[in-house]
């Protein structure tokens, strides 16, 4: 298993504007909502459906059901779930336990 944090906005620490412009907005300067997703596979390399874990501790803090490709992960078996933290979207031992009794 590998796991890697994707942020949903990537954050950048620069941006291009005319010369002499008193106000620049930076896309995604505020917002820095991010997941883990990891991938596994066998030891004959077959992919397994992934995980992806996310901020927060209930539900209420997934994709809603009618999110763009929520219903395509869930067909495809991407067990979606919440990391069990609020300050948190790492993996840990119990995201880890969850994915194994769902593959």
């Amino acid at each position: 298993m590998d796991q890697m944090g994707l942020h949903y906005v990537p954050s950048i620490p620069y941006t291009y504007e005319k010369k002499g412009m008193k106000q620049i907005t930076i896309q995604g300067k505020g917002e820095k909502q991010a997941f883990t997703i990891c991938v596994t596979s066998t030891a004959a390399g077959e992919l397994l459906p992934p995980q992806q874990i996310h901020l927060g501790k209930t539900p209420n803090s997934l994709p809603s059901e009618d999110a763009d490709g929520r219903r395509e992960a869930d067909e495809l078996g991407i067990n979606i779930t919440v990391s069990g933290k609020r300050n948190s979207y790492f993996s840990q031992l119990s995201t880890m336990e969850e994915w194994l009794r769902k593959v």
